[in-house]
């Protein structure tokens, strides 16, 4: 069974006519809709252009004006392969592997 993949919101945050941050809503579904095999989960993300940490700065994307950008663009700069691994990690331990039912037993009798 495969995973369908939407890109359902890109909102892009410019500077000077340039795009240097996207906020991403990404939805993955997999199963069929109504029946006890379906998940899904949308995935938020705001990606900057540029990440700073303490001893480095890592460039996500070269930032340009908003018209220049494609659907295609804007997929390459999300962490797919990271949604990828956690959605399976949720489609596994909520419909694979759910939790097994717990009961207690109130009327149990402690024996002599």
């Amino acid at each position: 069974m495969s995973v369908t993949k939407t890109l359902i919101a890109a909102v892009p945050t410019s500077e000077d006519g340039k795009v240097v941050s996207w906020y991403i809503d990404f939805k993955y579904e997999k199963g069929t809709k109504g029946e006890a095999d379906y998940h899904s989960n949308v995935f938020h993300r705001t990606i900057d252009s540029v990440k700073k940490k303490p001893s480095e700065t890592i460039t996500r994307f070269t930032p340009k004006p908003e018209a220049e950008w494609t659907k295609a663009d804007i997929i390459a700069i999300c962490p797919i392969s990271q949604w990828d691994e956690a959605f399976e990690g949720q489609y596994d331990s909520v419909i694979t592997n759910p939790d097994k039912k717990q009961s207690a037993n109130p009327d149990f009798v402690i024996p002599d």
